[in-house]
């Protein structure tokens, strides 16, 4: 594996699609390490009480660097923009955190060690076995030695194109690659899987077509993962990632009217009242296309239709999904009120009619 992958960078293809053939964390592997000898070694705690931050004890350690090896070591400076010297003095383990520190004492027995070290390499983008699905043509890795951080330079490694360069094409394929592997359900959020699935959502906001036809594909591929991870969502908190994606959601949009299939934006957003989330509109500042853009007889229409679906909602609301989707509904009136009333600091306007205000009004009693 590793030989074939250095083969087909030695030829200096520029690739831009999906290679042919697995590739795996330990075909990337680099070949370096080295030695380096304990000067000072203290113990300390460090006391979080009080605080969310738990309470540790550590040991913070002078160091030189006595040796480094290794067929891989060269490409520290230029592939990662790591410097590490012979003969080099770095401080590990330093104490952080907003609590009370105490030093424990020297810790006597590590003084004048030996130790060896390796590096870790850190990729994004991999699956539980250690494949990299899109490698080489989309790649994120970092590097840390001896405490020193740096980010690969892909397209210097491995000929990794920049996301500029990459086809509308490859960035939806990629997408629609990141559709079939997220796990739905309470599977959603369980530790690694859900951490990986927000890592993949991540990755397709960065890959957003370029092109108009591409990027109604794009809108119809994040509108089935949003309604997928909002269903039992009634507000956002700060700093959510699916407020990101709500956003872009709303901007494309705003730009085509409606979806690939005929659905106009009001359709979307009759169906879908998480658009209106407190923190999809009234957080808006400056680009208002991120929050939905409304004229004074669609906000009139909108609040028709939620008026007559939070009735019927009413009647069923002993089933959950039911009393999500009430409250949801609910809370977009109550944000279209603030907004219509300037009762915040979005730059989103809505004008309401009489009788917009009348059903909204209506609304709130239900």
């Amino acid at each position: 594996m590793k030989t074939k992958l250095i083969k087909i960078l030695i030829g200096g293809f520029a690739l831009s699609s999906f290679s042919s053939f697995a590739t795996n964390v330990n075909d990337l592997k680099l070949d370096c390490g080295g030695k380096y000898k304990i000067l000072e070694s203290k113990k300390y705690f460090v006391d979080n009480s009080g605080t969310r931050v738990n309470s540790y004890f550590g040991n913070e350690k002078k160091i030189q660097v006595l040796a480094i090896s290794g067929g891989d070591c060269h490409k520290l400076v230029n592939g990662y923009g790591i410097t590490l010297d012979i003969g080099e003095v770095l401080v590990l383990g330093k104490p952080n955190g907003i609590g009370k520190l105490e030093w424990l004492g020297t810790n006597h027995e590590e003084i004048g060690m030996v130790v060896n070290f390796g590096i870790t390499q850190n990729f994004s983008y991999k699956t539980k076995d250690g494949e990299l699905p899109w490698f080489p043509t989309l790649h994120e890795e970092s590097l840390n030695v001896l405490g020193k951080n740096g980010k690969a330079n892909a397209a210097l490694l491995y000929g990794t194109p920049e996301l500029k360069d990459i086809s509308d094409k490859t960035k939806n394929t990629i997408v629609e690659k990141i559709m079939q592997d997220l796990k739905w359900g309470k599977d959603f959020y369980n530790n690694y899987i859900g951490f990986y699935n927000k890592v993949k959502i991540k990755l397709a906001l960065k890959l957003i077509p370029v092109e108009a036809e591409a990027q109604l594909e794009y809108l119809n591929n994040m509108l089935h993962v949003f309604k997928n991870i909002t269903k039992s969502v009634t507000s956002f908190v700060t700093l959510d990632y699916r407020i990101a994606i709500g956003s872009t959601i709303n901007k494309l949009l705003n730009k085509f009217g409606a979806t690939k299939y005929g659905y106009t934006k009001l359709d979307v957003w009759k169906k879908n009242p998480i658009f209106f989330a407190e923190q999809l509109v009234s957080w808006v500042s400056s680009d208002i296309e991120k929050a939905p853009v409304l004229t004074e007889q669609e906000v009139e229409d909108y609040l028709s239709y939620v008026l007559d679906m939070s009735k019927k909602l009413k009647q069923v609301q002993n089933l959950y999904e039911a009393q999500v989707l009430l409250v949801q509904y609910k809370n977009s009136a109550i944000v279209i009120k603030k907004v219509a009333k300037g009762q915040n600091l979005s730059s989103v306007h809505y004008a309401l009619t009489t009788q917009a205000s009348e059903d909204l009004e209506e609304i709130l009693k239900i």
